[in-house]
C-alpha cells in the first residue's frame, strides 16, 4: 500500500523538473532576442550617424553624357537629392523624404510620393542597389557610386583658376605670353573647362573626399608658335587623382613629387 500511495507523487517529479526547465529556456530565449534587438538597433544607429552625410557622384543616364547626383542623408532621417542630367536641356529634378538604414547597410530612401530607392553603404562610398534592393552586378561599379563630399569646401572649387607654378617653377605671362593656363571648375555638372595656354580643354572630374579625379582630358587642336606648358600640364591633370586644399583664394592640388598652385582670376 505504501508503494502505491508513493507511486504519484514519484510521476509527477519529472514533469516538474520539466516544466521548470522549459520556464528557464524561455526566459533565457526572451533574455537574448531582448538583447538581440537592442544590439540590431544598436548597430543601425551606429551605421545610421557613419552614413548620415553629403555624398555625390556622376550615374549613367540612357539618353545624356551622365546624371550628376547629389544626396544629403540628414542625421534626423530626413533626405533631399537632386539631379542634374549632363549634356541635355532638361531641368534639374529635386526629391525629398525619409531614409533608414538596417544592420545589412542597406539604406531605404522612401520618398514622401510613396517610391523607394535602394543604396548600399560602406565607410568610403554609397553604390545603387536595383528595385529589390539586390545589388547591381556592373562591369563598372564605380559608375553606380556616391562619394562624400563637403559642400562648403567644394563650393570653394567652384571658380576659375589661374595656374602660378608646376611645383617650384613660376608660370608667369612674361614666360608664356599667349596665355597663362586656367582651370574651371563646374560642380553641378561634374566637369572642368580649361586653357593650356594655346588650346581649350575639357573633362569629367569625381571628388572623393579630399581627392578630385580626373576623366582623360580633350582639347581643340590649334597650333601655337612661341613656349607653352600646355603639353605638361595637360598630361599632368589627365587620368590622374590629387589631393586637393583651398586657402587664402589659393587652390593647391599635389600627387606625389608634383605640386599645382592656383590664385582665384578676378
Amino acid at each position: 500500500m505504501k508503494s502505491k500511495k508513493g507511486s504519484p507523487k514519484s510521476e509527477s517529479r519529472p514533469y516538474k523538473k520539466y516544466g521548470i526547465a522549459l520556464i528557464v529556456i524561455t526566459c533565457l530565449f526572451i533574455v537574448a532576442l531582448f538583447f538581440s534587438c537592442n544590439t540590431s538597433k544598436y548597430i543601425a544607429d551606429e551605421l545610421k550617424q557613419k552614413a548620415a552625410s553629403d555624398w555625390k557622384g556622376k550615374i549613367p543616364c540612357a539618353d545624356c553624357e551622365g546624371i550628376s547626383y547629389t544626396l544629403s542623408l540628414m542625421s534626423n532621417g530626413l533626405f533631399t537629392e537632386r539631379f542634374v542630367y549632363l549634356g541635355k536641356n532638361t531641368a534639374p529634378f529635386s526629391a525629398s523624404g525619409t531614409w533608414k538604414i538596417n544592420r545589412d547597410s542597406v539604406i531605404n530612401l522612401h520618398y514622401n510620393e510613396g517610391n523607394k530607392r535602394y543604396l548600399l553603404f560602406t565607410d568610403n562610398y554609397l553604390e545603387l542597389m536595383d528595385a529589390q534592393g539586390t545589388k547591381i552586378i556592373s562591369s563598372f561599379p564605380r559608375r553606380m557610386r556616391l562619394y562624400k563630399y563637403d559642400a562648403n569646401k567644394n563650393d570653394a572649387l567652384a571658380a576659375k583658376w589661374v595656374l602660378q607654378k608646376i611645383s617650384n617653377r613660376t608660370i608667369d605671362s612674361v614666360t608664356y605670353p599667349h596665355a597663362v593656363p586656367t582651370l574651371e571648375f563646374q560642380l553641378n555638372e561634374s566637369r572642368i573647362y580649361g586653357f593650356g595656354g594655346c588650346n581649350r580643354f575639357s573633362g569629367s572630374i569625381r571628388i572623393d573626399e579630399d581627392q578630385i579625379i580626373f576623366s582623360s582630358l580633350t582639347s581643340t587642336r590649334m597650333a601655337c608658335t612661341g613656349p607653352n606648358v600646355e603639353d605638361e600640364y595637360l598630361r599632368i591633370l589627365s587620368d590622374n587623382a590629387f589631393a586637393y586644399t583651398v586657402s587664402e583664394g589659393t587652390l593647391y592640388l599635389r600627387k606625389d613629387d608634383t605640386t599645382l598652385t592656383f590664385i582665384k582670376a578676378e
